[in-house]
């Protein structure tokens, strides 16, 4: 079973107990920079944790600067929650975040998304923004700010159409960010490699 807590004896037991580490977050870093193949990828040595809105600006900050076509980090981060919060992940609140950061730019997206298949007390597993995100969430007549400040990032999203649903996954090991910065060309050229010549883009 892989779980992201600490398997130990029951209090006042003499029972022993042995720990096998078969899977870690670093794991799923590394897999998804093999599934990147022929991209420029950088992959954080360190986990990310702390306040999902700073770390908004230090990841887009990171992807926008380093050179990289694909960036992968991995950790979890927090979301400080207002008295009456609404709905949503710190996975989802984190990608709504960086949508702000990244409006207006074709070029880059960013998905957060937890390794388990689900973000917090929701169904979904985190979201995948664009730069035209806050401006379909603008016209769905909702405000990316308040929706922060109330930690209500979910119908936002949902608005958007950048929720990413997989169900549960069977694994934890803690949260992915993925970031890519690359033009739409390049992007096509990459799949269709991938994909043999056969593009799904018309």
């Amino acid at each position: 079973m892989i779980g992201s807590g600490i398997l130990g004896p029951r209090a006042g037991s003499t029972d022993q107990v042995t720990r096998h580490v078969i899977a870690r977050i670093e794991d799923a870093v590394q897999a998804v920079a093999r599934r990147a193949a022929g991209l420029r990828t950088w992959t954080s040595e360190s986990r990310f944790s702390g306040d999902a809105d700073r770390l908004a600006v230090r990841l887009t900050h990171e992807l926008c600067l380093g050179g990289a076509q694909v960036c992968v980090w991995g950790g979890e981060s927090v979301v400080r929650l207002p008295p009456n919060p609404g709905q949503g992940g710190r996975n989802q609140h984190l990608a709504l975040a960086a949508a702000r950061l990244i409006a207006g730019q074709d070029e880059l997206l960013f998905l957060a998304a937890g390794t388990d298949g689900t973000d917090g007390p929701t169904e979904e597993a985190g979201a995948l923004v664009d730069g035209e995100t806050c401006a379909r969430v603008m016209v769905a007549g909702l405000d990316v700010e308040r929706s922060l400040q109330g930690a209500d990032s979910l119908p936002a999203l949902a608005a958007a159409g950048d929720l990413i649903h997989l169900g549960p996954t069977g694994t934890n090991v803690g949260d992915l960010a993925i970031g890519l910065n690359l033009s739409a060309a390049q992007a096509r050229s990459w799949y269709e490699h991938q994909a043999g010549g056969r593009s799904p883009v018309r």
